[in-house]
């Protein structure tokens, strides 16, 4: 009973593990929103703008 509990849990939680890769998407950046907070900052939008980091 001991073999068949331990088989079991190593069963499930191996399963787990790999099937988590198939719901998982590759990052990647969205061209458009990268070209409209260009356009923000250029504009002087003060969401963009607020220097708190002048040494960077």
């Amino acid at each position: 009973m001991k073999r068949f509990s331990l088989l079991t849990v190593a069963l499930t939680l191996g399963t787990a593990l790999f099937a988590q890769n198939a719901y998982l998407k590759k990052n990647h950046v969205d061209q458009r929103v990268e070209l409209v907070s260009i356009v923000f900052r250029l504009a002087g939008a003060p969401e963009y703008n607020h220097n708190m980091y002048a040494s960077y």
